[in-house]
C-alpha cells in the first residue's frame, strides 16, 4: 500500500567508517578509543606547553627587537653628536692647512708644516667619511631592527 506525500521508507546501513540512511550518506568514524591510558590527556599537555613555549620564544623576540631598535637610536644620537664636532674640525683642519699653505708660499713656514697641516685635514677627513659610513649602517641597522627588509 502507498501513501501520497510520505517519503520512501529508509534502511539504515553501517559500512565501517560511514552510515547510510537512504539517499543521504554521513561519513563518520565509529571507532572511538576506550582506553588511551592518559595518552590524550598528557597529549593535552603537551600541546600546552608548546604553546606556552612558542609564547614566550614570541615575547623574547619581542624584547630583543625593542633592544634593537633602542640601540640603533642611541648610536644615531651619538653619531651625530660625533659628525657635527668632526665637521667642525674639518673645517678647522682645513683652515690651518690653507693658512699653512700661505705661509710656505710666503717662506714664513717650511715644507714639513705644510705636510703635517694637509696631514691633519686628510685625518679628520677620511674619520668624517668612516662616521658619516657608521651613521649609513646604524640606519640600516634600525630599518631592518623596525621590520624592514630589502624585498
Amino acid at each position: 500500500m502507498k501513501c501520497e506525500g510520505r517519503d520512501p521508507p529508509r534502511t539504515l546501513t553501517v559500512q565501517p567508517g560511514e552510515i547510510s540512511t537512504g539517499p543521504k550518506r554521513v561519513s563518520r568514524s565509529l571507532s572511538q578509543p576506550i582506553f588511551e591510558g592518559g595518552g590524550i590527556t598528557v597529549q593535552k599537555h603537551q600541546a600546552r606547553a608548546q604553546q606556552e613555549e612558542a609564547a614566550v620564544e614570541w615575547a623574547l623576540a619581542v624584547i630583543e627587537a625593542f633592544q634593537e631598535v633602542e640601540t640603533a637610536l642611541r648610536a644615531e644620537g651619538f653619531i651625530n653628536q660625533e659628525i657635527t664636532a668632526l665637521e667642525a674640525a674639518s673645517a678647522a683642519a682645513t683652515a690651518a692647512e690653507q693658512q699653512t699653505q700661505v705661509r710656505y708660499e710666503e717662506g714664513l713656514s717650511n715644507l714639513t708644516d705644510l705636510l703635517v697641516a694637509q696631514r691633519r685635514a686628510l685625518d679628520v677627513k677620511r674619520n668624517l667619511i668612516q662616521t658619516r659610513s657608521a651613521r649609513i649602517q646604524n640606519r640600516l641597522s634600525l630599518y631592518l631592527a623596525l621590520g624592514g627588509g630589502f624585498n
